[in-house]
């Protein structure tokens, strides 16, 4: 049986307020969300179910907001907001006073809770409507970096920004 490594930062509390830069991957990273054309991202059906799955994030989850995102053929890129954190997140409890409670509750983090949300809903709505229930719609995994501050956040809504724009070279880009 395989086990997944989890890249998360150990120690890390991913329910503390702050920005984060997430990537997920379509499985295979098959272009299923859409296509770019002349630099425009042009959304499949599946591409519109995910951007609605996107959107009622923040109706969910109420202490965070979506600050820049974009539907890509194989993939997508969000910045999440966590605007306040949660009582009873692993910040709150002492690690070495209490080992357990700790990672108690640290396996019910915010973020990660977020991106299962966003990944399963979509891939049931999508699985449902291509009459695929149980085939794996995205990758495992997804790829996270904490925001440090301002720069950061401005470059990387950049990059969000102009992805369709420079899809040709984008390492995410592969011929099917």
């Amino acid at each position: 049986m395989n086990t997944r490594k989890s890249i998360r930062l150990p120690d890390y509390d991913y329910s503390q307020a702050g920005e984060y830069f997430i990537t997920i991957c379509v499985n295979n990273r098959l272009n299923r969300l859409g296509e770019i054309s002349d630099g425009k991202n042009i959304l499949s059906v599946e591409g519109k179910i995910v951007d609605k799955w996107i959107v009622q994030l923040t109706e969910k989850f109420q202490t965070i907001s979506i600050d820049d995102y974009i539907i890509m053929p194989n993939h997508i890129h969000l910045i999440i907001e966590i605007i306040h954190q949660n009582e009873n997140q692993p910040s709150e409890i002492d690690k070495e006073e209490d080992h357990e409670k700790w990672r108690i509750a640290r396996s019910k983090m915010l973020l990660p809770k977020i991106i299962n949300y966003l990944k399963s809903n979509s891939s049931i709505e999508i699985n449902r409507l291509n009459n695929e229930i149980g085939n794996k719609f995205w990758q495992p995994n997804y790829y996270e970096h904490i925001v440090r501050n301002e720069k950061e956040h401005l470059n990387i809504s950049f990059y969000i920004e102009n992805n369709p724009a420079t899809w040709e070279e984008d390492r995410f880009n592969q011929p099917t």
